[in-house]
């Protein structure tokens, strides 16, 4: 398992980081394993092991009944293979691996970090260490940074900071308001968009209804507009074909919502559930009301967990799934890659895309397609075959 960056490696980049800007001179001698297990409140073991790597860096030189002296500065370059991952939302105490206070920072940053090292750069987490974001990512001197943004303000700061015309950089978070900058987009109303078109062009589906939680999501809050969007595009949206159902949801519910639904004239030609947990109940009311899947009525889901060929009762259901946050961070670090070794210019603004599973939930209404889904317009990363034709779900490793 890849952790995040250990209180050895913390100690051993603040030891780096004063060796570099003189604050230890050189031929200074350092304070003893004791007096600097007692300053960053650690073992001497944890000690031991930044200094051991000081050493292999020529930067100490350590002495058995001596004591350790500073032998010069670093390099003026950093590593280039070595790329640093920000997150601001975890401070110097929280450098510990932290899989069960953080699973979902936990798994992007395992995914980044595995890509990294299938490609031969090593990926260091970047805690807040108080100041300034460049402050932060100049305290562990790399040349590559990933910028989980937390809040605005994050962006704000990496802009002013001027920082980001030095480095190769990616910023990640939930949705980009800087079109300048290079950025991966955990969602987008365009990509949700390109979804709907999807249903309704290639499978005739001009009247559909969501059904999904009644709490401000962040990806439910995309599904709305782009539901909006592309049912105006068509004429035939309207706000009763929204369907919100609590999170303590009961059968009764879902009856509610179904009964709502199959009153419109015209009533909607598919149902698509955001999150598989209000599928089981959007299922049952169809079915106690005698409405057959996919005859009489489709059912889309949509989930950002990695569902695989999901099953209701047997049935295989046509879903789209998000990339889980492991694939968050590959995608992440591909982006960063292709920065780093030129294949790509800057500005790289991206969505992560949402990937079709087939199944048997989802019926064409139509022979020939009514209108153009310009499929040049999907995504990198979605084969056309996949999104198009409906060839299954793409479940292989990233």
């Amino acid at each position: 398992m890849i952790q995040f960056t250990s209180k050895s490696d913390l100690i051993y980049q603040d030891l780096r980081r004063q060796i570099a800007d003189g604050t230890l001179a050189s031929g200074a001698m350092l304070p003893t394993t004791g007096e600097l297990g007692e300053l960053y409140g650690v073992a001497r073991e944890t000690i031991n092991q930044a200094m051991k790597r000081l050493t292999a860096d020529g930067l100490i030189r350590r002495i058995r009944g001596v004591g350790s002296t500073v032998c010069g500065k670093p390099d003026a370059v950093p590593d280039n293979r070595d790329i640093g991952f920000y997150l601001p939302m975890f401070g110097r105490d929280c450098a510990e691996p932290i899989v069960a206070r953080a699973p979902e920072f936990a798994d992007i940053f395992t995914g980044a970090a595995t890509e990294a090292a299938r490609h031969g750069y090593r990926l260091t987490m970047i805690p807040h260490l108080g100041g300034t974001l460049e402050e932060n990512i100049r305290h562990y001197q790399v040349n590559h940074v990933i910028v989980h943004g937390g809040d605005p303000e994050v962006f704000e700061q990496f802009l002013l900071g001027g920082l980001f015309r030095k480095l190769h950089y990616i910023m990640i978070n939930r949705e980009a308001d800087f079109h300048s900058i290079n950025y991966l987009e955990e969602a987008s109303v365009e990509e949700i968009a390109r979804v709907f078109r999807e249903l309704a062009c290639n499978w005739g589906h001009r009247r559909f209804a969501v059904i999904g939680t009644e709490v401000t999501s962040f990806a439910y809050s995309r599904h709305i507009p782009a539901h909006q969007l592309v049912l105006r595009e068509f004429g035939t949206y309207s706000p009763a074909l929204i369907k919100r159902i609590p999170e303590r949801m009961t059968e009764a519910d879902f009856e509610t919502a179904v009964d709502g639904l199959l009153r419109l004239s015209p009533r909607p030609t598919l149902i698509f559930v955001y999150r598989t947990r209000f599928l089981g109940g959007t299922m049952r009311a169809l079915a106690r009301r005698g409405i057959r899947v996919p005859e009489d009525i489709s059912v889309v889901t949509a989930e950002n967990e990695d569902i695989g060929e999901f099953e209701f009762e047997g049935i295989p259901v046509t879903s789209y799934r998000f990339p889980t946050k492991r694939e968050f961070g590959v995608l992440a670090v591909r982006h960063l890659i292709d920065l780093i070794e030129r294949r790509v210019e800057a500005p790289i603004h991206a969505a992560l895309p949402l990937n079709y599973c087939r199944g048997e939930t989802l019926r064409s209404l139509q022979t020939e397609s009514p209108c153009r889904f310009d499929s040049d317009d999907i995504p990198t990363g979605i084969g056309k075959e996949q999104c198009l034709s409906g060839n299954g779900c793409r479940n292989e490793p990233l």
